[in-house]
């Protein structure tokens, strides 16, 4: 009777299961989000420990090996010798985002906020060569969808709700866009990286010339699901060549000096065509870095102190 028993638990357990994935199936986008949101935030703990704890899990000794008297110094060696390569590899890729000519402009009545992350963990989605990141913190820390994101495909952060972070906001490394804030819960938010085959951003190419900006046609930076990016709409009338660059356009990202996008690597009239085929090679392939920032835009409630000391010399003697 035992054996019967424990064997139609087992049935039932199994029916049960293949019920429930049926039903999550069969949901539509929004409440499978919802329930995604929800296991996220009920693993976000356990995965901040996994981050924080794994330089010291990848640098420690291999299980069974002897260890040696001094063993904890060289924990500790080995442990900030790979920091320090991290941060060089970081440096390095910052040094490759070129440096926009100063010049004198206006500042813009738009304040950006910018918040730091950390990425603990990633979602494998199409052939992006990123994953999607989910950081920690959201609506709670004023983070959100569409947030612009500096540097790191999908990916989890630990910032949710109460950080904020609202839709769209960009996330970056530095002052390169590597994907947007798409999907928020109470205490995660997921990166769609600019690979994605469902990113969409307002570019503008960009030439550097004798430590001059000349500015070119505006378009659609449109990710390809395939680790590399396209730009859309620009007419074959335009100049554009390889090496050009591709910065945020002011009509979307209205912050001065732009934010980087990447590099083209390929510009090509095909017959027929009314726009050209440009390829843009953005500046993180790989694997993206362990803390991001995330940027939001928010008004200023007070004129820039730029144009208050132009009217006061216009109204001065």
């Amino acid at each position: 009777m035992a054996a019967e028993s424990q064997t139609a638990s087992g049935w039932l357990t199994i029916i049960g299961g293949l019920l429930v994935g049926g039903l999550l199936v069969c949901l539509p986008e929004v409440w499978t989000g919802k329930v995604r949101s929800l296991v996220r935030d009920s693993l976000s703990p356990g995965q901040s420990v996994i981050a924080l704890a794994i330089p010291q899990a990848v640098n420690g000794p291999a299980a069974g090996s002897p260890e040696p008297v001094d063993s904890s110094w060289q924990r500790q060696a080995r442990y900030w010798q790979a920091e320090a390569a991290r941060l060089k590899a970081e440096l390095a890729e910052a040094n490759r985002v070129p440096e926009w000519p100063e010049a004198a402009t206006a500042p813009l009545m738009i304040k950006p906020q910018l918040r730091q992350a950390r990425v603990i963990g990633w979602e494998r989605r199409g052939l992006a060569t990123l994953p999607n990141a989910v950081i920690r913190g959201g609506t709670a820390n004023k983070i959100a969808a569409d947030d612009l994101v500096l540097a790191s495909g999908e990916s989890i952060v630990d910032q949710g709700q109460g950080s904020g972070i609202v839709a769209d906001d960009l996330v970056l490394a530095g002052r390169t866009v590597i994907g947007r804030i798409t999907r928020i819960s109470r205490w995660t938010s997921t990166i769609q990286p600019v690979t994605d085959s469902e990113f969409r951003g307002q570019a503008q190419i960009v030439r550097l010339q004798d430590n001059e900006a000349i500015l070119g046609a505006e378009g659609i930076l449109a990710g390809t699901g395939k680790g590399d990016c396209r730009l859309l709409h620009v007419g074959t009338t335009e100049p554009v060549a390889e090496g050009d660059l591709v910065f945020t356009s002011l009509r979307g990202v209205p912050l001065s000096p732009p934010l980087f996008y990447g590099t083209i690597t390929r510009a090509e009239v095909l017959p027929g065509e009314p726009d050209w085929s440009i390829s843009v090679t953005p500046v993180i392939r790989g694997t993206p870095p362990s803390e991001v920032l995330v940027l939001g835009l928010s008004l200023r409630q007070s004129k820039p102190q730029l144009d208050e000391a132009v009217d006061s010399k216009e109204g001065g003697p």
